[in-house]
């Protein structure tokens, strides 16, 4: 069987699993590359299937060992997924679409919506102190201390 799919060539592997769910797919080109493989070494794992065994190992660790073991699927050791997922460039923080969108309708607003407003909350009033809540928006602390020291 391993000198059947040796001789597959790329163009017809993706033509006999195009039809499968993306996981499937991933799961079947993963076997099919090991066994093309001359030892285990020699395998190489594409990104999503780096991913997959990587959430496979986080949640039952126990599981992914003895799928392992077992050989029931292609798994990389734990080193080798150590070494795949340094080597990824995970993008951290906002998207910049949502900078320009905060742009956008900061424009629409008001100059005093802008910068903020000064808001009494008269339900907690004890011995004539009022508590004053600052809500400050696109704006630095030292306006707010600004504010609370010219409306208090």
């Amino acid at each position: 069987m391993q000198r059947k799919y040796d001789d597959l060539k790329e163009t017809q592997i993706e033509d006999i699993v195009k039809n499968l769910p993306p996981r499937q797919k991933e799961a079947v080109l993963a076997c099919i590359y090991a066994a093309k493989a001359k030892s285990s070494n020699g395998v190489r794992y594409t990104q999503q299937w780096v991913y997959e065994c990587t959430l496979l190992r986080i949640k039952p660790p126990a599981l992914y060992r003895k799928m392992r073991r077992d050989q029931t699927l292609v798994f990389p050791s734990p080193r080798t997924l150590q070494r795949y997922m340094k080597r990824l460039k995970p993008a951290y923080g906002f998207l910049p679409a949502t900078f320009e969108l905060l742009g956008k309708k900061s424009q629409e607003m008001e100059l005093d919506e802008r910068h903020g407003k000064l808001i009494q909350h008269t339900s907690n009033i004890k011995n004539n102190y009022l508590l004053l809540l600052i809500l400050i928006l696109f704006s630095t602390p030292s306006q707010a201390v600004y504010y609370k020291m010219k409306y208090v």
